[in-house]
């Protein structure tokens, strides 16, 4: 054969094998996307010993925003948060990542096989754009068994999250006046002369913005008030504003006038200031069922004897619930809460060990399905 046309097909195997071996080499941490535009990074973490109300929480950065979501353990939102962000937020967040290898770093990050943690829960950071799509699971989400790396970019996803969720007065200010001016009856109906007074943060988690202002009206009364007779009388109003999550959960004129609900308020609020705050979420429904477990003198209970015995370490010393509900999740894949521990009136006390029962008694709540397991591990149903 023609030694010309060995060479083609010679040419053609190095180019590809030149293209298989680049396209390998974006796979790895190699790719530098710091310039783009379509990075969406997140940060979730779920699981542990937190509310119901707060068992998800998310944060998404993307191009232009980010949004912070908190939902129960159905996905049912508790709440969300989504506010704008800088260009320079955005690219130095994705900096941080590239400068971290995070498309090198393993796919999970765990403790040694001899350390078990069970009261945190799990967290997930992730990266993704066309061709790009990286998660690093943290299980248990402890900062002490990550490397410093993955450290540094937690670290920026938390200060993202805090940037979102905390105000500067300019900014908080800013929610209240656009409510004030466009959602406000009292005010739009014939206010004027706004002006600020003061701005207290109360503590909260979210942190909660309370905003007053005065202002004046040329009629009185509340609202809109188009089709009422209103004395012409110029008169001063107080318009309390609190913000949380970067929204108006309350807005009180004088407190007397709720300008969210457009009504008066009546017995219903016990705030003395006169701020109605918003009630706190409900938990998620579950129908739940009461249990008891009787202790005896001397004797620990199977919690106690858990934690006494095996490798399970806390992020922070437990409680004797903290230990009980951690034993029936990680043991027996069991959810209990509602934990009490009571007085055994009416029995007559005995300190004798192994004999004698304790002078109180431990109350729980688990679901119905549970309670049946709960009976076969020593406890007994609270008849209703």
């Amino acid at each position: 054969m023609d030694s010309k046309n060995n060479t083609i097909p010679k040419l053609i195997l190095a180019v590809t094998m030149l293209s298989i071996i680049a396209l390998a080499g974006c796979t790895t941490g190699n790719m530098d996307y710091t310039e783009r535009t379509d990075v969406v990074m997140t940060y979730k973490t779920y699981g542990g010993f937190v509310m119901i109300s707060h068992a998800i929480q998310e944060l998404r950065v993307e191009h232009g925003e980010a949004t912070f979501t908190v939902s129960y353990p159905n996905g049912t939102i508790n709440y969300k948060v989504t506010k704008k962000i800088s260009e320079e937020q955005y690219a130095q967040l994705i900096k941080t990542f590239y400068d971290n290898d995070f498309l090198s770093m393993d796919n999970k990050y765990t403790t040694p096989s001899n350390v078990h943690i069970v009261d945190a829960g799990i967290g997930e950071i992730s990266l993704s754009a066309a061709g790009i799509n990286k998660t690093v699971v943290i299980d248990p989400y402890v900062q002490e068994y990550i490397p410093n790396k993955l450290k540094k970019i937690n670290s920026a996803m938390n200060d993202m999250n805090m940037f979102l969720l905390n105000l500067d007065e300019n900014q908080a200010k800013a929610i209240a006046e656009n409510f004030i001016e466009h959602s406000a009856a009292t005010y739009k109906f014939d206010g004027g002369n706004l002006q600020f007074k003061s701005m207290v943060v109360q503590e909260s988690y979210p942190e909660t913005y309370v905003l007053t202002y005065s202002f004046m009206s040329s009629q009185a009364g509340y609202g809109d008030r188009s089709e009422m007779f209103s004395a012409q009388v110029m008169t001063q109003h107080e318009l309390r504003i609190a913000i949380s999550r970067g929204e108006v959960v309350s807005a009180v004129t004088d407190g007397r006038y709720n300008e969210i609900t457009g009504s008066m308020i009546g017995q219903g609020s016990n705030d003395d200031d006169g701020t109605e705050m918003p009630p706190p979420p409900q938990e998620f429904p579950v129908h739940l069922e009461a249990v008891t477990y009787q202790p005896m003198q001397c004797q620990q209970t199977p919690w106690q004897k858990w934690y006494a015995d095996g490798n399970i370490q806390f992020v922070k010393e437990p409680t004797d619930e903290g230990l009980l509900i951690a034993y029936y999740s990680q043991t027996q894949n069991i959810t209990v809460s509602g934990y009490s521990k009571l007085q055994n009136h009416g029995i007559v006390s005995c300190s004798a060990c192994d004999v004698c029962s304790t002078d109180y008694y431990i109350q729980a709540s688990v679901s119905p399905s549970d309670a049946a397991k709960m009976e076969n591990l020593g406890w007994s149903r609270v008849m209703q």
